[in-house]
């Protein structure tokens, strides 16, 4: 099974002291300790009334947003978080997920405020879960999100045990369409329909765009910055669909083309001349299907440079 947490408020309920004390067991010097609390508790709060100023308060708690220390200083915290799993998988109490025959057990994934526990489908396990988490919360502040946060099971798990666990965790039940930093958790043999919300990004991008007012410079600029880019993240990590690429596709060369009352103009050139280098008399746009293979072979290069990553 996969819990998806969600931390409600994940920057403004940051305990200082807690900071603090995390700062400390890592080892960090005091006078640098004393710099950065420095820099967190320098903060104040104050209400308007009537336009003016009033009530100045000193928090105890909370990181700046938009500070650029802060999602440094908050990943700290989540240490804290990731060590106590840890030590629960190392201590037999929690069993996470193992991806491979000879691979480890993976009982967490973070990235920022957006964490993912991998564990065995028993009360057991999540109860353990629960405590884990209850101790997190009494020391940093945090708080679960449990509307927003969702566990996933897998099909062989019975009905009947996941109402069961659904209630011991106080947690929704996700569905397979949940996702993880943006990306579906779970690729099934429907891929076209798991991956429309990219069609649809991109489609959100470019329909506001008056491409007509546009010079041919200006047109390869946003196709190159922005609309190319849309579904880079995507295609680092799956292989879209044919289909989808050739959707996407035909909306960059719509762009660059131009419309007259919803229709695209006469293509004078084929795309895949355009997606030649300069040099060769193309405009240099990428071809989505060789970049999302390029993009592809790089994760697997960088498996293979470092065998003991998490990822090989």
């Amino acid at each position: 099974m996969a819990i998806k947490l969600d931390l409600s408020k994940a920057y403004d309920r940051v305990e200082w002291e807690f900071l603090r004390a995390i700062l400390i067991k890592m080892g960090f010097p005091s006078n640098w300790v004393s710099l950065i609390m420095d820099c967190v508790c320098s903060s104040s709060l104050s209400f308007l009334l009537n336009g003016q100023a009033v009530f100045r308060l000193t928090p105890s708690r909370g990181l700046r947003q938009g500070c650029p220390l802060s999602p440094f200083l908050f990943l700290l915290c989540t240490e804290a978080l990731s060590s106590l799993f840890q030590s629960s998988e190392n201590n037999g109490r929690v069993l996470g997920l193992k991806c491979s025959t000879g691979g480890p057990f993976i009982s967490h994934l973070f990235f920022t405020d957006d964490s993912i526990v991998f564990c065995k489908a028993s009360t057991l396990s999540c109860s353990r879960i629960r405590d884990i988490l209850s101790v997190y919360e009494q020391g940093s502040g945090q708080q679960l999100n449990f509307q927003k946060s969702m566990v996933t099971f897998s099909p062989s798990v019975d009905s009947q045990l996941r109402e069961d666990l659904v209630s011991i965790l106080g947690i929704n039940l996700g569905n397979t369409h949940d996702k993880y930093l943006g990306l579906p958790s779970l690729i099934g043999r429907n891929k076209p329909v798991l991956f429309n919300e990219i069609r649809e990004r991109l489609w959100k991008r470019i329909r506001g765009w008056k491409s007509n007012l546009f010079s041919f410079g200006g047109k390869e600029i946003l196709i190159k910055v922005v609309a190319q880019a849309v579904p880079s993240y995507a295609m680092s990590i799956f292989r879209l669909p044919s289909s989808l690429v050739k959707e996407l596709t035909a909306m960059v060369s719509k762009i660059w083309w131009g419309s007259h009352e919803g229709r695209r103009k006469i293509s004078c050139l084929n795309w895949d001349i355009l997606c030649l280098p300069k040099q060769v008399g193309g405009m240099g746009f990428r071809d989505l299907a060789v970049f999302n293979q390029a993009l592809l072979a790089n994760q697997a290069w960088r498996i293979l440079r470092n065998p003991t990553t998490l990822a090989a």
